[in-house]
């Protein structure tokens, strides 16, 4: 069996800083990519992504006015990827009618690169309110080199304080529980592998489709085609193809790979299709395909008294308004030469 790296999609608050929780509003860091899990103590991969998701907590009152400002830095001083930043919660900017900002003030990835996330209501606007918890915001950087340690932590400047606005209190801090500091530490490039890898698939119908399942305990994974039909999704393995009519009764050779990091082989796996001969009006047992199965189903209607197709008439095959030998002797063209 092959070796795994234990490790985790999800770098929380909870997990990282357990002692230090409370229930106040707070700004927490809610899931990460790019790091691995090091018997307890989180790292990240080097010269990868790196990305941070941002949750808002807000259990006082509504929040009217927001600034948030970071700050990303190497404790060796070292380059890395200059950070960029998105809001990634659907119509959160909505809620900021007076607008929803992010500023720059440093962003080349030498020092330390710093940005503020913040945003405002008119009188009436909606900002955040009592019990909002959404993950809302996340910052983007990498390219730290072996050895070196990335830091994240609030940082605050003259014109740009940590604050949070409400009708009540004015100006509050939500809690923070950082610094957060990674070492930059190469797991091993031990890739995933798939495993269901199937050898032959058939279709259902006109559609084939798959679910093929990574047991590498993977981070930062992606499932691609490396040859042969059809779409698959890249986060989950669901691998699906839509079966034109022309390539009925064919055969075709799928081959899907997983990658591991952004360093990693991949491993693969390849799977024979087999598209079955499909036509609805030769399809009597109603399991999407025109076989053998319908052929015999007719030969029980006809000469042993069995069940009549539904409809009736989807087994005139003759086109003559009646079931009957004729339409067994086209059957049997279809199944074994093809077509009717």
């Amino acid at each position: 069996m092959k070796r795994r790296f234990l490790l985790t999609i999800a770098v929380t608050l909870s997990v990282m800083l357990l002692s230090n929780i409370s229930f106040a509003s707070s700004v927490t860091i809610d899931a990460s990519t790019g790091i691995w899990d090091d018997g307890g103590t989180q790292k990240i991969i080097p010269n990868c992504e790196v990305t941070f998701d941002f949750r808002f907590i807000n259990t006082d009152n509504t929040v009217k006015g927001f600034t948030n400002p970071f700050r990303i830095w190497t404790t060796g001083g070292t380059s890395f990827t200059p950070l960029t930043a998105d809001t990634i919660l659907p119509g959160f900017t909505d809620n900021w009618d007076l607008g929803l900002f992010i500023s720059y003030y440093s962003a080349d990835g030498i020092g330390a690169d710093t940005l503020s996330f913040g945003g405002a209501i008119l009188p009436g606007g909606e900002g955040m309110p009592v019990g909002f918890n959404e993950v809302v915001f996340r910052i983007k950087t990498g390219g730290v080199q072996q050895g070196e340690t990335l830091c994240l932590d609030k940082v605050e400047f003259p014109q740009n304080v940590w604050k949070w606005v409400d009708a009540l209190n004015g100006d509050t801090p939500p809690d923070w529980y950082g610094p957060f500091c990674f070492l930059s530490e190469d797991p091993g490039c031990l890739p995933p592998y798939i495993a269901n890898c199937i050898d032959t698939l058939k279709n259902d119908c006109d559609l084939i489709y798959y679910d093929f399942d990574n047991d590498g305990g993977a981070l930062d994974y992606a499932f691609i085609i490396v040859s042969g039909p059809g779409t698959i999704n890249s986060s989950t393995g669901e691998w699906s193809y839509s079966i034109p009519p022309e390539e009925a009764g064919q055969t075709d050779t799928l081959v899907v790979g997983i990658s591991l990091f952004c360093q990693c082989d991949y491993d693969s796996c390849a799977t024979i299709l087999k598209y079955g001969l499909i036509d609805p009006s030769a399809d009597f047992t109603g399991d999407c395909s025109s076989d053998i199965s319908d052929l015999v189903f007719l030969v029980d209607f006809i000469f042993l008294g069995g069940p009549a197709p539904v409809p009736l008439l989807q087994a005139d095959l003759s086109d003559d308004l009646s079931v009957d030998i004729s339409d067994l002797v086209l059957m049997v063209e279809f199944i074994f030469g093809g077509s009717l």
